[in-house]
């Protein structure tokens, strides 16, 4: 579910894209992803039903609504690449480019010395050698799959932004699409 969170004036305090929380029952309006991705533009409106554009003191010119939304695309791309390490440590993390260059090295070469440290994790995993940079294979090329999609997205979006001239326009585009679910 994509909702927003507003106060007791109407102005928007939050965007979120998950199950109601119990905290919000009272104070909350659903909205298009896209909408949610770009709420601090919108206020409630008076019958709390529902969300419009925040009236400008003075309207920002189109390439300063390119700019924001192109720093919404990116948050946006950033919070997917979250999603998929989300309970992952970052020692862990770390490990995974020299994990997956001893896995290349070891399937070309055959050889245990060229994957020391995939050498002693298969060993406590009780598995071969061969099985487990296979493994280390196979889940580096989704990751790079899955980046590669994510900022594919990101960058069509904003290269759509960057050519807009109507501000409307920018307003209107939905940067929530393109990307893995």
């Amino acid at each position: 579910m994509n909702y927003v969170t507003y106060d007791n004036t109407g102005k928007l305090t939050g965007a979120y894209e998950q199950d109601l929380h119990v905290e919000h029952a009272d104070c909350y309006i659903e909205v298009t992803a896209d909408q949610r991705a770009s709420w601090t533009a919108f206020q409630a409106n008076a019958a709390r039903d529902g969300i419009e554009l925040i009236p400008p003191a003075s309207a920002p010119t189109c390439a300063e609504l390119i700019a924001r939304r192109c720093s919404e695309s990116d948050a946006l791309a950033a919070g997917k690449r979250d999603a998929i390490v989300a309970g992952t440590s970052p020692a862990e993390m770390a490990s995974w480019p020299i994990k997956l260059a001893e896995a290349v090295k070891f399937t070309a070469s055959s050889n245990p010395a060229d994957a020391p440290n995939l050498s002693a994790e298969a060993t406590a995993r009780g598995v071969t050698l061969a099985s487990l940079a296979a493994m280390v294979q196979t889940n580096g090329a989704t990751l790079a799959a899955l980046e590669a999609q994510i900022a594919g997205a990101n960058g069509k979006h904003k290269d759509a932004l960057g050519a807009m001239t109507d501000s409307s326009a920018v307003l209107s585009y939905d940067i929530a699409t393109g990307y893995p679910t």
